[in-house]
């Protein structure tokens, strides 16, 4: 039986508190979807993009910088099942652009940004009949400075890779197999074995484990090393960041119908090995949670929804891969937080969360009131013996 020897960890005795600020427009009659965070109009305040199933538009607030924002700029776009969206400069203009997955349609697509919050129509690229995408994210794969899009095809076991011409066209997709029936759900980009190459890891469902491709650099990536979760946990959403803070990128990981988020230790190598499960209050599905630092101690932290107390949890890092759970608000609506996403709306150097209601159909913006950023805290040493 192996020992690890006692180590101090540096508990700080402080309860974040967050201001809410709701965004509730009347005519939007479902859910919303998980929005961007980014500055589209070039006035270094960050706004927001999401879109709405049932208006088959997407829409743009723009940030006034205090954590408000102005009213929404409405732009359709027909005949699209919407999952997930990306920002990024596509054509080298120096203004963002938006780029989507579409679920039913086999797609992805690109709005070129104008620079002041509004965008062009879509331009769509196949993914292939019955791929299914439900994930999308943007990095440059092959080292020539344009950006790349990389997309999860649910319905084909894969990842595909569009590379970017650095005019707003786009490659055809070259994929990568993530496993037959694996049905992968969720991809995260990082340097996940240290040869400052993008890598991509990918949460498979139905195979139960975490997949990672490392890329070479020029848009391809080695056959997918797999590393395994607990058992009979289905994993949904992925998360990346150094949690144990020994260079080497971690993932956390939220499942399906579970009740913990876990958290898989990185070797270096593109695989994981021991995972720290942490209690969060849910009973249904955790879409997604945000990596942080909420408390400004140093140390990052991972904000979840608790779908059964209808409340935000976060798990409060030490910076040695332990963590401290606080819930830090709690909905005024009968619903659960299903997603959310961080940044500084008010300009005051704390993190803050936009928080999805899947029932109440609201974005419920929390400002972070940076009070354990700027007060002394009280902190104790205990001991962990494992």
């Amino acid at each position: 039986l192996n020992t690890i020897s006692l180590f101090s960890l540096l508990v700080t005795i402080c309860q974040l508190k967050f201001e809410p600020i709701s965004l509730y427009p009347a005519y939007l009659e479902v859910d919303l979807l998980p929005p961007v965070v980014a500055d589209f109009n070039g006035d270094h305040r960050l706004d927001l993009a999401f879109a709405r199933q049932v208006t088959q538009c997407m829409y743009v607030t723009l940030g006034n910088g205090n954590g408000t924002f102005s009213d929404e700029l409405s732009l359709p776009v027909w005949g699209v099942t919407w999952l997930r969206f990306a920002a990024g400069d596509f054509n080298n203009d120096n203004q963002l652009d938006l780029t989507f997955n579409d679920y039913d349609g086999g797609q992805v697509a690109i709005m070129l940004g104008n620079g002041n919050g509004t965008f062009e129509a879509p331009v769509r690229f196949s993914t292939a009949h019955g791929s299914y995408p439900v994930d999308i994210s943007v990095a440059d794969f092959n080292s020539d400075n344009y950006l790349d899009i990389a997309v999860v095809n649910y319905g084909i076991d894969s990842v595909g890779i569009l590379l970017g011409n650095g005019n707003g066209n786009f490659s055809a997709q070259t994929t990568f197999s993530t496993g037959r029936g694996s049905y992968p759900r969720s991809l995260a980009i990082a340097d996940f074995n240290g040869d400052t190459y993008k890598d991509i890891a990918v949460a498979n469902l139905n195979t139960r484990n975490i997949g990672v491709f490392l890329g070479h650099g020029d848009g391809t990536f080695e056959t997918q090393k797999s590393s395994f979760n607990r058992d009979h946990f289905f994993p949904i959403r992925i998360a990346v960041g150094d949690f144990n803070e020994d260079t080497r990128s971690d993932v956390a990981v939220s499942y399906e119908s579970e009740s913990i988020v876990g958290v898989m230790f990185g070797y270096g190598n593109g695989t994981f090995g021991t995972q720290a499960d942490s209690a969060i209050e849910t009973a249904v599905i955790t879409l997604s949670a945000a990596v942080s630092d909420f408390n400004c101690d140093g140390h990052l932290d991972i904000a979840i929804g608790q779908n059964k107390s209808h409340s935000i949890g976060v798990l409060l890092g030490h910076g040695d891969g332990n963590f401290d759970k606080q819930t830090i608000f709690s909905s005024e609506f009968n619903g659960p937080y299903t997603s959310m996403v961080v940044g500084d709306f008010n300009g005051d150097g704390c993190q803050d969360i936009v928080a999805m209601n899947s029932e109440s159909y609201s974005m419920d913006i929390l400002l972070n009131t940076c009070e354990c950023c700027s007060s002394e805290t009280l902190k104790t040493n205990t001991f962990i013996h494992q």
